[in-house]
């Protein structure tokens, strides 16, 4: 089970749109960016001064904790405001007096449809803005039909060279410019060891998307066909219970093991002592968890899919690729783990590949150059708020779980016609 909170702070700079699992007893803490009211005189303290630390319970809740810290003298927060359920409007407008309050040259919207759509009216009113396709989901391709920048209004980036040749097809007009992520390349290095060979999952532990059933599946294949496999999966899902009953009725617990969720240095630390990773999604865009275990010298055994993975994993170059087919994927394992030779050379050649090509500097560099090329043209005429009425293309089907608008007055309408029949029919039955 997933919590997902929308907050709203009285003097906040911007909605936060925070998720918690139920799962693991994890404890995750975030700092606020708040407004001081303009009466006030700056404060004497020490930024943050607002936190939020969300606990995950064992009795399938969440939690949350929100602080005021390094406050001086007599400053305090005079009020908190939360909106549980927000509708996409309202989310709309809040972005857009956002964007009213600190006048930017350039946005970046990031996943939300209510930023995408703020993006889209801030846009006819000179603010030019980027809009990044993070993964081959069906719903970026939704918010890009919907929302995206058309030309000379500002600039689509694809994170792999398939994702920007698909946005060029389907968009042909459009500006379209491609810039992968980027990692930094770790001091330490997988090394070969005799007596195990270490397979490693890093992601979410969910059904939809990441297919963690079938990578379980090929972990427990490659296990008894090879004895000197040990796995270890890394992160956390709703899916983790089952996969751990799964591992446990086959009998392999003590060599399939379940770390949870970690810090970043401690899954460099998991990686480095590794030789091998799985991935099976059904869609990636290009996935990081594969870029930083390459960079530590793991050999990625992977499911082919049209995405950038290809562009991160040559067959029989820096890589495997295989079909969705969990037992080609525990042979792959097994054959790495009994030929040392290939494996260095896979190895060697894959953290080549992404310090040559796919370094978190190089990343920086064009994020910052495409930024000052866009901001070069930016005329903004405030407010992105007019006064006039504004209204959102129609509904996608994608953006459903997204995308809750208020009722119309006609919804509203039949709503109240049939609470109306509903009390009517009771009194007459009663």
């Amino acid at each position: 089970m997933t919590t997902t909170i929308l907050l709203s702070f009285l003097h906040a700079s911007a909605a936060s749109l925070v998720s918690a699992t139920t799962v693991g007893a994890a404890i995750f803490t975030i700092n606020l960016d708040a407004v001081m009211d303009d009466s006030l005189t700056p404060s004497q303290g020490t930024p943050p001064w607002l936190t939020l630390t969300f606990t995950d319970l064992a009795s399938n809740s969440v939690r949350a904790d929100f602080t005021a810290t390094d406050l001086t003298g007599s400053e305090f927060v005079s009020e908190w405001f939360f909106n549980l359920d927000p509708a996409l409007e309202d989310d709309v407008r809040r972005t857009l007096r956002f964007l009213d309050g600190c006048s930017p040259d350039v946005y970046l919207p990031q996943c939300l449809p209510a930023m995408h759509y703020a993006a889209r009216i801030a846009e006819r009113r000179g603010l030019p803005w980027i809009f990044t396709l993070h993964s081959d989901d069906p719903v970026y391709w939704a918010l890009a039909e919907q929302t995206g920048p058309r030309a000379g209004r500002g600039v689509w980036v694809a994170v792999s060279h398939e994702i920007g040749s698909l946005a060029r097809d389907w968009f042909p007009k459009v500006d379209v410019r491609v810039i992968p992520y980027g990692v930094d390349i770790p001091p330490d290095h997988a090394a070969w060891k005799k007596q195990s060979f270490r397979v490693v999952y890093v992601g979410r532990l969910v059904g939809y998307q990441k297919r963690v059933s079938h990578v379980i599946d090929a972990m427990i294949r490659a296990c008894r066909a090879e004895p000197r496999i040990e796995c270890r999966v890394i992160g956390d899902g709703e899916e983790r219970t089952n996969l751990e009953s799964i591992v446990s009725t086959a009998g392999l617990a003590e060599r399939i093991s379940f770390a949870g969720r970690l810090e970043p240095a401690a899954v460099r630390r998991e990686l480095a002592d590794a030789h091998a990773t799985v991935l099976m999604s059904d869609y990636e865009g290009l996935p990081v968890a594969l870029l930083e275990a390459m960079a530590a010298g793991l050999v990625p055994v992977v499911r082919a899919i049209r995405s950038g993975i290809p562009e991160l994993v040559v067959d029989g170059v820096t890589g495997c690729l295989c079909e969705n087919d969990p037992d080609e994927v525990a042979r792959e394992l097994a054959h790495l783990a009994s030929d040392c030779v290939r494996w260095e050379s896979l190895s060697r050649r894959a953290a080549a590949h992404v310090h040559d090509g796919f370094s978190r500097s190089a990343s920086l560099d064009a994020w910052v150059a495409l930024i000052d090329e866009v901001a070069h043209d930016s005329s903004p005429r405030h407010p992105f708020t007019p006064h006039r009425r504004w209204s959102l293309p129609a509904p996608d089907p994608r953006l459903s779980s997204l995308d809750r608008r208020k009722p119309t007055k006609s919804t509203r309408m039949v709503r109240r016609l049939k609470g109306m029949f509903q009390k009517a029919v009771g009194a007459w039955w009663n």
